[in-house]
C-alpha cells in the first residue's frame, strides 16, 4: 500500500477519533441509557458513505484500484468461484459507472453495521456504530479490502436474524461466502457454536492455540495452505509461506494481545457479571474458534486479513452486554470509555 493511501486512511482516523471523542462527551452526560435519535446515526451514515464512494481508486495503489478495474473489465460472465461478487459487478456494470459502483458498494459496506447496531441494541445503538466506525479495520476495509469488508457486513447483517428467522439467517451467511470465500470461516464458526455452546471449552482451545502456534507454527502454515483464498488468485504459498519484505510476518505478540482484550472482557461480562445472552454466547464462541485457528497461522504474510475474520466481531463483543444490560453503575459513561479506548488504540495504531 503506497504512502498516499495510507494518508487517506490515517485522514480518516484523525475524524473517528475525533467522532468518538464528541460521543464520548455526549453519552457520558446523559442521565440514563434510552432509546436513541437515530437522526445523528443517518447523519454519520450519510458521511460515511460519501467518503467511501469519493475515496481515489488512481495512483494510490492497494486493492482499490484492483477492485475498480476489475468493475470496468466485468463486461461479460466470467465464472469465478465467488459467484455473487462476480454477478454484483457483472450487473451493476451494465446501469452503472464506476463511481456510482464505488458509492453503491460503500452503502452496503456501512448498512450492514448500521442495520446490526439499531437491531441488536435494546439502548444507544449510535453507541455499537460508532464502535465498528473507530475499530481498526473499519477504513481499511471500507475502501482497500473492499470485497472482504463488504461480505463481512453482509455476515453482520445476517446476525440480525439469527434468532427471528433462521432460513434468512443461513441464506445470508451462504451468500458472504460467495462474495468472499474466506468467510467460510467464520460461518462454519458461527453455525458450530450455535450447536455446541460451551464456552470455557472454546476458551481452552484458544489458550491451547497459543503454545501450539509459537512451537509449531510452520506446520499449521502448510496444513492450511490448499484452504487459503485471495481474491487475485495468485500463488496460493506465496501469500501463506513465503516472505514479503513489505510486510512484518512472524510470531506476532501484538495481534495476540490485540485479540487478547475483547476475549478477557467477553470473559469478565458472562462469568462475573453473569451476562447470559444465548446471541453473545454463540459471538464469543465464534470469535474464539476463528481467532485460535488464525493463531495457528500468525506467521503467514499479511495474516491482519486472517485475523479480520474474527477481529469484525470485537465492537460486539465491547458493547453489546453493556447496551442491552445493566452491568455497571454510570453505565454510559463506561461505555463512552470503551469508544474512546478503542479508538485511541485505532489512532495510535494508524499513526506510528
Amino acid at each position: 500500500m503506497k504512502e498516499a493511501l495510507l494518508l487517506y486512511i490515517n485522514a480518516f482516523t484523525y475524524c473517528s477519533f475525533l467522532l468518538a471523542l464528541c460521543y464520548t462527551l455526549y453519552i457520558a452526560n446523559k442521565e440514563k441509557l434510552q432509546k436513541d435519535n437515530q437522526i445523528p446515526a443517518l447523519f454519520i451514515f450519510a458521511i460515511l458513505v460519501f467518503y467511501i464512494g469519493t475515496f481515489p481508486y488512481k495512483g494510490l495503489g492497494g486493492d482499490r484500484e484492483l477492485y475498480a478495474q476489475g468493475f470496468l473489465q466485468a463486461t461479460e460472465w466470467k465464472q469465478n468461484r465467488d459467484v455473487l461478487f462476480m454477478a454484483y459487478n457483472y450487473f451493476c456494470r451494465k446501469i452503472m459507472g464506476l463511481d456510482l459502483w464505488l458509492s453503491l458498494t460503500g452503502f452496503l459496506y456501512v448498512l450492514g453495521i448500521y442495520q446490526l447496531s439499531r437491531k441488536k441494541c435494546k439502548v444507544e445503538s449510535t453507541a455499537l456504530f460508532v464502535g465498528y466506525i473507530t475499530f481498526l479495520f473499519f477504513s481499511a476495509y471500507a475502501v482497500n479490502t473492499m470485497r472482504a469488508g463488504l461480505a463481512a457486513s453482509l455476515l453482520l447483517y445476517a446476525l440480525v436474524w439469527r434468532d427471528s428467522n433462521k432460513p434468512i439467517y443461513f441464506s445470508l451467511l451462504f451468500c458472504a461466502t460467495q462474495i468472499h470465500s474466506s468467510m467460510w470461516l467464520p460461518v462454519l464458526a458461527l453455525v458450530l457454536s450455535l450447536y455446541y455452546k460451551n464456552t470455557k471449552v472454546y476458551f481452552y482451545f484458544w489458550l491451547l492455540c497459543i503454545p501450539l502456534s509459537y512451537f509449531a507454527g510452520s506446520y499449521f502454515q502448510q496444513l492450511a495452505q490448499p484452504l487459503v483464498t485471495d481474491f487475485t488468485q495468485l500463488n496460493i504459498k506465496g501469500y501463506l509461506i513465503e516472505k514479503d519484505k513489505m510486510y512484518k510476518s512472524g510470531f506476532r505478540f501484538d495481534f495476540i494481545i490485540y485479540s487478547l482484550i475483547p476475549a478477557l472482557l467477553a470473559y469478565y461480562y458472562i462469568y462475573k457479571k453473569k451476562v447470559k445472552d444465548s446471541f453473545y454466547t454463540n459471538i464469543i464462541n465464534t470469535y474464539l474458534i476463528a481467532n485460535g485457528i488464525w493463531i495457528l497461522v500468525i506467521r503467514a504474510n499479511f495474516s491482519d486479513r486472517f485475523g479480520y475474520h474474527s477481529w469484525i466481531f470485537i465492537p460486539l463483543l465491547l458493547l453489546y452486554p453493556v447496551l442491552n444490560y445493566k452491568v455497571w453503575p454510570k453505565q454510559q459513561q463506561k461505555i463512552g470509555w470503551i469508544i474512546l479506548l478503542q479508538a485511541l488504540f485505532t489512532f495510535v495504531l494508524n499513526i506510528r
